[in-house]
């Protein structure tokens, strides 16, 4: 990017967390990219934030995310259960449909809010793992409908909810839901090897990065 790109990526980045944000993460590389990514918007157990989980996909769990085992865990993998999501007070067994699932995202919302009094600015962060699973079992208006409405209870306190979709950024999939979002995040492991890279693309203003380390 150009430096005057530079700057104004950076302060629309900084409004975002400021003011609450939807984030597309996609990429159809390894798992371990999207893992990646997830502890980097979850943020550091030390960090001081409140954290939510919420896993649709037979993909590793909370422990695969995040240190911080204060973070909550709303559980509607299909496969068997994790030591971890078995153990948590929020936990839930068996399959869901949108309405319910966004019933429970939002009323874990509304009880760490209330738990922690308020919540400052990018405190809230939500992880949704995985609209594939999602979009595989609903049609398009259900699923714009449940995300719509679990991004805005994000952002009604100013926190921050990404959601992984693991394919590629220019694919129909991922053009369909695109528009509920305020940026999506590219991931992928260079050809080349090394570390995970990332790509961002901001929807407004219409910003995209270079490849950079994650």
């Amino acid at each position: 990017m150009a430096g005057d790109s530079v700057g104004t990526f950076t302060q629309a980045l900084a409004a975002l967390k400021r003011h609450g944000s939807g984030l597309l993460v996609t990429g159809a590389a390894a798992q371990e990219t999207h893992l990646a990514a997830c502890r980097r918007l979850l943020g550091d157990a030390g960090d001081d934030r409140q954290r939510l989980v919420v896993l649709t996909d037979g993909v590793p769990g909370v422990d695969d995310r995040t240190s911080d085992d204060a973070a909550r865990v709303i559980d509607r993998r299909p496969a068997t259960r994790g030591a971890t999501a078995a153990a948590s007070p929020t936990a839930t067994d068996g399959p869901s449909d949108l309405v319910t699932l966004e019933r429970e995202i939002v009323a874990a919302i509304e009880s760490i809010e209330a738990e922690a009094g308020s919540l400052d600015p990018a405190e809230l962060r939500v992880c949704l793992d995985s609209l594939r699973t999602i979009v595989d079992g609903h049609d398009q208006r259900e699923v714009e409908q449940f995300l719509a409405g679990v991004l805005d209870a994000v952002r009604a306190v100013d926190g921050m909810c990404h959601v992984h979709f693991p394919v590629e950024r220019d694919s129909e999939a991922t053009r369909r839901f695109a528009d509920l979002f305020d940026a999506t995040i590219e991931v992928q492991l260079p050809a080349s090897g090394g570390d995970v890279e990332q790509c961002w693309h901001l929807h407004d203003p219409d910003i995209s990065t270079n490849w950079l380390p994650l």
